[in-house]
């Protein structure tokens, strides 16, 4: 009988990040790694893999950077917004943070609530700026036109003074 193992790039134990540093050391960590690819499928089914998230062979991070769900909350924000986390989400990045990866699985609800919530508050104010934005073009395409009219006409009155002399 095969027992089926779980991949080990999307288990807790990979995607905590907590155990980086010892599986990044190509060394000193293979018996981890080793003892990993007793209970899960590793990336091409080796001890020493490509990590699944990018981490280099002896790089360093910060374990509770990358070990944070607010610190993946806030990228991800950047990403889709292009702006930093506003005051309310980095309050609930702290919250997250005080859950952990488990807490926060257990309210992905709550939290995909959350996301909503803002997402509609920015396109709110997105819808809000587009308006100020028509209202401010069309403003300035009236001056343009106001503009032209006098452009044409001192061209005009330029062109019969000409003539009179």
């Amino acid at each position: 009988m095969t027992i089926k193992r779980s991949e080990l790039a999307t288990s807790e134990v990979c995607f905590s990040r907590e155990h980086c540093a010892t599986c990044r050391a190509r060394e000193s960590g293979r018996g981890w790694r080793a003892s990993l690819a007793t209970s899960y499928r590793t990336p091409g089914d080796r001890i020493d893999f490509a990590c699944p998230h990018g981490i280099s062979w002896g790089e360093e991070r910060e374990p509770s950077q990358l070990a944070s769900p607010c610190h993946w909350l806030k990228a991800a924000i950047k990403q889709v917004t292009g702006a930093s986390p506003c005051g309310a989400c980095i309050e609930r990045c702290k919250q997250m943070d005080a859950w952990g990866w488990v807490g926060c699985w257990r309210n992905r609800r709550v939290i995909a609530g959350w996301l909503t919530e803002e997402a509609e508050k920015l396109a709110a104010k997105q819808r809000q700026q587009g308006q100020e934005l028509i209202e401010r073009s069309k403003a300035t395409a009236a001056a343009a036109e106001v503009l032209d009219e006098r452009s044409a006409l001192s061209a005009l009155r330029a062109a019969l003074i000409a003539m009179r002399r």
